[in-house]
């Protein structure tokens, strides 16, 4: 379910029919392009370097996205591992995924190889939506240390349905405790762009508040928010 939450954003999402049928799929061994994988719509590579291609490459990006510590790769088993709740969506296939860890890359890489075929090649395995999977958790350590305290001042949010950044020019703001007094923001969404003054002081909890200064607060808590000059959008 936190898988759903990452992806979709909430859990009653699912994979359209596009997403569902995507595996990683080589074109016809022996051919002129191949060594390339196919797509709806180019040195003669046979099936066993194809394999070996597409195992290097998928174990190489989830090394990657382990930080080189370790990489999670997850598989479709036969037993559900969830008990979905009411707002949850079944696709048959994301309550059955196992995780499996590993801290040695070549371990990774003998792990794909037993299973390419049956989980990421063959019609129906979803091969593109558990690489996906994978990456995320391989990922998830670092991306969930990183949400609110990223290594740069740069938030991406979602505010009323509609992704943007926020951020600061004062990197100082995440390694001193002082700069969170007084600081200023800046707010871009592809057509809108705001700057304003946030301070750390509470505030009355009874006054409605602009869907992004609540968002802001889920940061900082009780920040007093100055729009700049700008009127503030609900």
């Amino acid at each position: 379910q936190s898988l759903r939450r990452i992806l979709f954003g909430r859990t009653f999402h699912v994979f359209n029919y596009e997403w569902r049928k995507s595996v990683f799929k080589f074109r016809e061994p022996g051919s002129e392009l191949s060594y390339t994988l196919e797509t709806d719509q180019l040195c003669e590579v046979g099936q066993k370097d194809q394999e070996g291609a597409l195992v290097a490459a998928l174990s190489d990006s989830l090394w990657l996205a382990g930080q080189e510590i370790s990489a999670t790769v997850t598989l479709v088993t036969k037993d559900y591992c969830i008990t979905p709740h009411l707002d949850y969506k079944l696709d048959d296939f994301t309550e059955r995924l196992q995780l499996f860890t590993f801290h040695q890359k070549e371990d990774v890489r003998r792990f794909i190889l037993e299973h390419v075929q049956c989980q990421f090649t063959e019609e129906g395995s979803h091969g593109v939506i558990l690489f996906l999977y994978s990456l995320i958790c391989s990922r998830a350590a670092d991306v969930g240390s990183m949400l609110k305290t990223p290594r740069f001042p740069v938030w991406l949010v979602s505010v009323n349905s509609s992704c943007s950044v926020v951020f600061s020019l004062k990197r100082s703001l995440l390694s001193d405790w002082r700069m969170e007094h007084l600081f200023n923001l800046y707010y871009y969404n592809g057509t809108h762009s705001h700057h304003w003054e946030a301070a750390s002081t509470d505030q009355d909890s009874e006054r409605r508040s602009p869907s992004l200064e609540m968002t802001i607060r889920t940061k900082w808590g009780g920040a007093a928010i100055d729009w700049n000059g700008t009127l503030p959008f609900y």
